[in-house]
């Protein structure tokens, strides 16, 4: 658990109060600054600090933070990930000599790349400098860069795995450790899952812990791998 648990619930009220006083204001002025009846419960924002975003600001604090329990597994990561949303395709360079927009024309993939930067550089937006501004110890300006997101969105797309949790729900995680398997589609471990279990080590009898079962014999020594799923050309140029 993070000690900035408090903090992201604060930043995501913050931001969703940010949001409603933007949709009022925009109203009024396209109203001419006439009344306007606003129902807002109607209709869902679209722009708040969903989990997902929540989970890259935890990486972008714990990999600055000196103090933290992570401190190993950021050591592990590598300090610049590229994936198709890192990448600017419109200005590298294939071997060919032609840009990696011109090498794939024709696919899906450079529409894919720059929508995925686009909806990333938004969020962004609406994140910064907006935290900064209201919580500058927590989200320093300095630290929550642009480049910042961009390594936790690549950390977040190419090593998080697909955990299930009682009741029958799929989330995805980030793991450490486990992030570190490599795909066989007829890989030895099934898809972990979340359950209790009396854990020797640990005081008390119900402890929770991440459960891997084995479709298969692994030798000793033997790497042991997951499926990753199925996923289509562009997501894996993309990621």
């Amino acid at each position: 658990a993070s000690s900035m648990g408090p903090t992201f619930l604060a930043a995501r009220e913050h931001l969703s109060a940010k949001t409603k006083k933007e949709e009022v204001a925009a109203l009024i002025a396209a109203a001419g600054e006439a009344e306007v009846d606003v129902e807002m419960e109607e209709e869902e924002d679209e722009m708040e600090l969903h989990d997902d975003a929540i989970a890259m600001l935890f990486l972008i604090a714990e990999r600055n933070n000196p103090e933290s329990k992570w401190r190993r597994y950021f050591s592990l990561l590598p300090p610049n990930i590229e994936t198709g949303v890192s990448l600017d395709l419109s200005q590298e360079t294939s071997p060919s000599g032609k840009t990696l927009d011109e090498e794939l024309a024709g696919t899906p993939m450079p529409y894919k790349a720059a929508n995925e930067r686009e909806v990333l550089q938004q969020s962004y937006s609406f994140m910064f400098p907006s935290l900064s501004e209201k919580f500058p110890t927590e989200f320093p300006a300095e630290v929550f860069t642009w480049d910042a997101l961009v390594w936790a969105r690549g950390v977040f797309d190419t090593r998080c795995v697909t955990v299930s949790y009682p009741g029958g729900r799929d989330l995805t995680c980030l793991v450490p450790l486990v992030d570190m398997c490599n795909h066989d589609f007829c890989a030895q471990l099934s898809k972990p899952k979340l359950a209790t279990h009396k854990v020797a080590a640990a005081e008390g009898s119900g402890e929770m812990a991440l459960e891997f079962r084995t479709l298969a014999k692994v030798a000793q020594g033997g790497e042991v791998m997951l499926n990753y799923g199925s996923p289509d050309n562009t997501q894996d140029l993309l990621y």
